[in-house]
């Protein structure tokens, strides 16, 4: 089943580069207003630029924000509201990942993987929630993988934080009632 998001303001946290790159493409072709938020505001600002060019509309905006950052995302947030008005389909994407054994690995790069990929989509789901459950509307999309459920050699760190990630059941049932949809999506590589 398709998701309907024309005129509706998309905010792809990650959707700079890979995975989310492609969300926000997606989500453009399908006529809704892309938010491409990312780090690397270089990054943020060609993928929009080119999406302006791809649907003649100069609304989608582009921004930066450290998603592990609370006050990042609030702020980032706020900016949309202000310019586009309230989310209604929220995208976690962004993610990070350093491959090494958890004994070699720094405690700065664990500390990284959960902020970005774990804390930082509890953040921007706190963030969206207070407006989807007032509106009773909205889609929250969690971007995770195959390694958050079964595992894999040298991904200790970015397994853990992507396995509680994909707890989006619990978000579920706290929304149930004001028809607010999070969802969880797997890839493999």
């Amino acid at each position: 089943m398709a998701l309907n998001v024309s005129g509706k303001v998309c905010a792809v946290f990650g959707g700079s580069r890979g995975i989310g790159r492609a969300v926000s493409k997606l989500l453009t072709s399908r006529g809704g207003t892309v938010v491409v938020l990312s780090r690397d505001s270089d990054c943020a600002a060609g993928c929009v630029n080119w999406l302006r060019r791809v649907t003649c509309c100069e609304q989608h905006l582009s921004l930066s924000c450290d998603v592990g950052c609370y006050t990042s995302v609030q702020n980032s947030l706020q900016h949309i509201r202000n310019n586009l008005g309230p989310v209604n389909v929220l995208v976690n994407a962004a993610g990070v990942n350093y491959d090494n054994l958890l004994l070699r690995t720094k405690p700065d790069e664990i500390q990284r993987t959960i902020n970005t990929n774990l804390l930082g989509s509890m953040f921007t789901s706190q963030v969206v929630l207070k407006h989807m459950l007032r509106d009773r509307n909205g889609v929250i999309i969690n971007i995770g993988s195959v390694v958050g459920m079964k595992g894999n050699v040298g991904q200790c760190v970015y397994a853990a934080s992507k396995s509680g990630k994909m707890n989006t059941e619990n978000v579920a049932k706290q929304c149930f009632l004001y028809r607010v949809k999070p969802k969880k999506v797997l890839y493999r590589l």
